[in-house]
This record gives structure tokens, C-alpha cells and sequence, in this order.
């Protein structure tokens, strides 16, 4: 399975292409989920809630 190209490779030598939306590619890639992401962006998610109080 190739994630960053989108396509599946079969024993017989069959391709099988497959979408995947942009942040579901970059978490496969990365190894993390949705909270995983948000996690790593806890510093520039804290600095902008400081910079655009309601």
C-alpha cells in the first residue's frame, strides 16, 4: 500500500488507486490520529487563542 502515491499494489502485480483527503494522507504518514495532530499543534493553537481572545 502505497499512501503517498494512492494506489495499492497486488501480489499479481494489479494497481488499484484509492483516494484519501489531504489531513487523513498526512496523519497516515505521520503515524497519528486527530488528536495526535492536535497535540503537536497545542503551542500555535494556545499563541492564536491568546492572539484572538472572543
Amino acid at each position: 500500500i502505497d499512501v503517498v502515491a494512492g494506489h495499492i499494489t497486488l501480489p499479481d502485480g494489479g494497481r488499484f488507486g484509492f483516494a484519501l483527503d489531504a489531513f487523513a494522507r498526512h496523519c497516515l504518514i505521520e503515524g497519528i490520529d486527530q488528536l495526535g495532530f492536535l497535540l503537536r499543534e497545542d503551542a500555535a493553537i494556545r499563541h492564536y487563542e491568546e492572539q484572538h481572545a472572543a
